[in-house]
């Protein structure tokens, strides 16, 4: 009798939920910067497509997370220096009208007075995959990378908005990656569920980006 070996199949959706916890623990272990980019980049473009199978308008989502909360704290230069520094924030600083200005620094200004204008879809995926598919293409685009628009905790966060757009629920990596990231970008517009995530953002918010990472890292591995 030959001994036959059953075949084991996975799914996309715990391929993209496998990928992802992997690069955020990549990120919180300062791995080569390409290599994150390059499993966050699989993670989006997996997730965007299950995301476009269902009819959900990921980019949407996406571009309102914690916008409005971010522009503020821009507006009152609340923002940390190497937030401030990065190519994507002065370009959008730099767009921003004097009314724009004004409104975003007034105490009275809401979230339901605040209007986003519907981004360009295809445009949004467009910029969004292009430094990845720099990464796994030398047909497309031969010539070298630039290596100032490899934002990684960018692209890990979009990976996140669509994730959830998904319906599926945060691993602990995934949570904690949030929780990094709003201190990183001094993000106040988040959903807390647990008093003590409010207290972990602003012990994180005073620590620099590299001993952010390694808390972060050692909260993963202390329920491993």
């Amino acid at each position: 009798m030959t001994n036959q070996v059953a075949a084991v199949f996975i799914t996309k959706i715990e391929v993209a939920r496998r990928q992802l916890n992997a690069a955020i623990r990549m990120h919180f272990m300062n791995m080569d910067e390409l290599a994150v980019h390059t499993v966050a980049g699989a993670v989006l473009n997996l997730a965007k497509d299950l995301a476009d199978k269902r009819g959900i308008k990921s980019a949407e989502s996406a571009n309102k997370l914690g916008f409005f909360e971010f522009l503020r704290d821009l507006a009152l230069d609340k923002l940390p220096e190497r937030t401030k520094n990065l190519a994507w924030v002065k370009k959008l600083a730099s767009e921003l009208t004097q009314d724009h200005l004004n409104f975003l620094r007034s105490p009275n200004a809401t979230i339901e007075q605040f209007h986003v204008a519907a981004p360009d879809t295809k445009k949004f995926w467009s910029d969004t995959k292009a430094s990845f598919n720099q990464l796994k293409h030398a047909d497309r685009n031969p010539g070298p990378i630039k290596i100032d628009e490899i934002n990684n905790l960018e692209l890990l966060s979009k990976c996140l908005g669509v994730y959830s757009d998904l319906g599926l629920a945060f691993d602990y990596e995934m949570h904690v990656f949030t929780l990094y990231s709003h201190a990183s970008l001094s993000l106040r517009d988040f959903p807390w569920d647990k008093k003590e995530d409010e207290k972990t953002v602003e012990a994180l918010r005073a620590m620099d980006d590299a001993m952010r990472r390694s808390a972060c890292l050692a909260i993963i591995e202390s329920i491993d």
